[in-house]
């Protein structure tokens, strides 16, 4: 791979817009991302998914009959896995239903089981009985069951102790917390010239890869009223020649801090933006 820039100032390669809040997202194999979006005022959910380096949307506003309380459990393989909930307003999960990541078709459902973790090709599961937990190994493409545990579950918990699983793809990097006595010269000189004179909230998160750096900060305003709100900006620079590619405001009239506001899948950092908009910027040519 070569490490070419596109461009000095650089434009989004790609955007998507909700119709409500980018609430989450996960990346799946074969290059795709799968999000959640939330209606708080309407109380409704929907999904999409969409192909990462060319931002198409494969499918999008997929809904269920509980129009709220469901959410994306996790993203296996090509499949993503959804649930719902055992009680309203209560954390438990209950019930799976998976759908094709390529199509968003679904494959199967079982209402009676909860996630637990995911295996190779299996979805382990549970149901709380009486006296008593079973546990479920269950095809992941199929919904066929494959085992029953329901004497001991030692051996899942076992199977569990050998599974790493993340809520993002180990393809996509987070940023970290700007801590001063822990980064380079450069990039405290990169972070000081652009929060010079600034009043922030929370923490400076950057990323560097590659020759890019790329960092965020909240900027505290006062809207018409006086009231103290946030806004959050992106900056990208270009190490080599201290060039800067691109700042846009990503969150304006914000409460509150939000964290992990970018992260990179190569060759792109991508955000959200004013809560509804997934936008894409492509650093290097590959």
């Amino acid at each position: 791979m070569f490490s070419l820039f596109k461009s000095v100032r650089l434009s989004p390669a790609w955007t998507y817009s909700a119709d409500s809040i980018i609430w989450r997202m996960m990346l799946a194999e074969q290059g795709t991302l799968v999000g959640e979006c939330r209606d708080p005022e309407n109380k409704a959910a929907s999904f999409f998914c969409l192909e990462i380096s060319t931002g198409k949307v494969l499918w999008k506003d997929l809904r269920f009959d509980e129009k709220w309380w469901v959410g994306i459990e996790t993203v296996r393989k090509n499949v993503v896995l959804f649930h719902a909930f055992a009680k309203p307003d209560m954390p438990e999960h209950k019930g799976i239903r998976a759908f094709d990541i390529a199509s968003g078709v679904e494959l199967w459902r079982n209402d009676d089981v909860a996630y637990w973790f995911g295996h190779d090709r299996r979805v382990v599961a549970y149901r709380d009985f009486f006296e008593k937990r079973v546990g479920y190994e269950i095809d992941l493409h199929s919904g066929v069951l494959l085992k029953t545990h329901d004497t001991s579950l030692e051996e899942l918990h076992a199977l569990r102790l050998q599974v790493s699983e993340e809520q993002i793809s180990p393809e996509a990097t987070l940023p970290e917390i700007f801590v001063e006595e822990e980064v380079d010269a450069d990039i405290i000189a990169f972070v000081k010239k652009e929060t010079k004179g600034k009043e922030l909230s929370g923490r400076v998160e950057y990323l560097r890869h590659d020759g890019v750096l790329v960092f965020n900060m909240h900027i505290q305003k006062r809207d018409d009223a006086e009231r103290l709100m946030l806004e959050n900006n992106l900056i990208v620079y270009r190490l080599s020649d201290k060039k800067r590619m691109f700042a846009d405001v990503i969150g304006r009239n914000l409460a509150g801090y939000v964290p992990d506001s970018f992260f990179l899948r190569y060759p792109f950092v991508l955000f959200i933006k004013d809560q509804r908009i997934l936008t894409a910027i492509r650093l290097w040519k590959s």
